[in-house]
């Protein structure tokens, strides 16, 4: 599941809702997007290049490499989707993205599960990924899905463990397929990019939809290390998946330098303001540490379905997150949004205490 259903949950109450249950950037795309726009219009007169060269030539320079087979997607849903072709057995680990089960099963693919573990620092509480308990798990399957960061929590991995896993799925022929669509929000963070063309099984996903605001442009993309697999990958795909609006503001956006390093400090910014905020309301039990744009908040007193009608009635859309692998009713997931809204919607929870 997404994030909230803004327009069952906005219209019907005739209003305009503060949406803290999408984890879109709420700043808006780059100003070029906007600039771009007649040129995007002149492009949809006309077929796109059935290849894409113009556009896997900007992935391919964005990410600083040459040789790399890349699959374009209607959003990186279509991608994570694609990603299970020819795995019959994937470990899975929660709390995540029900995308992926949904994908598996799509695919006939059988699940292992696994649960992140919680730990916690100087009082800081964060999710982490069980390695020995993983390593096993993937030993006896084809492939892994990782994200990085995680979604709901916005835990990444550590780089001891990135190598680990690397190592291990390299010696034994694993696929790991890294959902990186909120990488762009991290700082100091290195990403499963390096690896790729080394011999490894690995498929790495990215996405214009969240970091660049633009989530009604469904444009996503896997940058493939393996030939094989991406021969896979695109066996049954169609001509034409993306239109020529979502290849014009691709391009845009990756070769925006400013924008991201603008967007990188404003959220980790406003996330930490945010986070202290919310820890130090009665309601709230614990925040996780998040390199995204987003907060896994654990409730005091409260369940989150019951706190999400209680806000939607003060004109706030939040994501409970009751039906995530391993959560339960109490937790709750915030995206972090301008300072205007993050203080309003801490006003809101003063007074529900």
């Amino acid at each position: 599941m997404h994030g909230g259903d803004i327009y069952s949950d906005a219209f019907p109450r005739g209003r305009e809702l503060v949406d803290f249950s999408s984890n879109g950037n709420p700043y808006g795309p780059p100003e070029g997007v906007g600039k771009s726009l007649s040129k995007a219009l002149g492009q949809a007169g006309k077929y796109p290049d059935l290849s894409y060269r113009n556009l896997k030539a900007h992935i391919l320079d964005y990410h600083g490499q040459s040789d790399l087979s890349i699959v374009l997607g209607n959003g990186a849903s279509e991608v994570i989707h694609r990603a299970f072709t020819g795995l019959s057995r994937v470990v899975l680990l929660g709390p995540g993205y029900s995308e992926y089960e949904k994908s598996a099963r799509d695919h006939g693919v059988s699940i292992h599960w696994l649960a992140l573990e919680e730990e916690s620092r100087d009082g800081l509480w964060r999710l982490k990924l069980p390695l020995v308990k993983t390593l096993a798990a993937l030993g006896e399957a084809d492939g892994i899905v990782v994200a990085h960061p995680n979604n709901p929590d916005g835990s990444v991995l550590d780089p001891g463990t990135m190598e680990e896993l690397v190592r291990f799925a390299k010696n034994r022929g694993k696929r790991i397929v890294v959902d990186e669509t909120f990488f762009d929000y991290t700082l100091g963070v290195p990403s499963f990019v390096r690896y790729l063309g080394k011999g490894l099984d690995l498929i790495v996903i990215r996405a214009i939809t969240k970091f660049y605001g633009l989530p009604g442009v469904r444009f996503g993309y896997g940058l493939v290390s393996s030939p094989e697999t991406y021969e896979g990958l695109v066996a049954h795909q169609l001509p034409w998946n993306i239109n020529s609006f979502a290849e014009t503001f691709a391009t845009i956006c990756l070769g925006d330098a400013a924008y991201r390093d603008r967007m990188v400090k404003r959220n980790a910014a406003e996330r930490r303001v945010f986070t202290q905020a919310l820890q130090g309301l009665p309601l709230v039990r614990k925040v996780y540490q998040s390199q995204g744009n987003y907060l896994l908040v654990a409730l005091a007193g409260w369940e989150g379905p019951r706190l999400k009608d209680r806000l939607l009635s003060q004109g706030f859309l939040i994501r409970s997150c009751h039906d995530y692998r391993g959560l339960g009713p109490v937790y709750i997931r915030l995206a972090v949004k301008k300072p205007e809204d993050n203080r309003n919607l801490i006003e809101a929870l003063k007074k529900l205490v």
